[in-house]
């Protein structure tokens, strides 16, 4: 069980329904846009998402404790790239090439605190990170004024557990364009 589960808020678990539509937009068809062979099954990897480049290009690997780093398909890139730096649950298929093309993930950790990923709403007079589905929203307390302008907005969120909510101690906004 891990800590997020212990204290009864939610890890980070959400596939925020923006970012499904976006990896998910071509596999409709049966067709694997990233280029897996019909019939596998989703492959699970957990790491740091980091951004890498050659002189030609930019692009995003998962970097686990074990093995070399895994490239992430191009298609998957545009959805998870704000979260660089962070730690991941990587749900997918893997190319012929290796390149793994993300169905779903979950938000584990940043700077080594357990996050919590949302979309940032007003409840009354109490600010909310809404993780979506099944799952509780977290109250947020003292949020900073950037925090509080970013309804509507999907973030992700670490701080200290109270018995009223989570005191936000650091938290990143996805940005508009991605």
């Amino acid at each position: 069980m891990t800590a997020a589960a212990a204290s009864g808020l939610p890890s980070g678990r959400l596939l925020v329904g923006l970012l499904a539509l976006t990896l998910s937009a071509g596999c409709a068809s049966g067709a694997d846009p990233n280029g897996a062979a019909p019939g596998r099954t989703d492959e699970c990897l957990t790491g740091t998402l980091r951004a890498s480049s050659t002189e030609v290009e930019e692009f995003l690997v998962l970097e686990g404790p074990e093995g070399p780093a895994v490239p992430l398909a191009d298609r998957t890139e545009e959805g998870i790239r704000w979260l660089s730096g962070a730690e991941l649950r990587l749900c997918g298929l893997r190319s012929a090439a290796g390149a793994l093309g993300v169905r779903s993930f979950e938000l584990l950790t940043v700077d080594g605190a357990t996050a919590h990923l949302g979309v940032v709403r007003q409840q009354g007079e109490t600010l909310v990170l809404d993780p979506g589905g099944s799952l509780p929203a977290v109250v947020l307390l003292s949020p900073p004024a950037r925090l509080l302008q970013a309804q509507g907005r999907t973030a992700w969120v670490t701080g200290r557990r109270t018995g009223d909510g989570l005191v936000v101690q650091a938290y990143g906004i996805r940005p508009e364009d991605g």
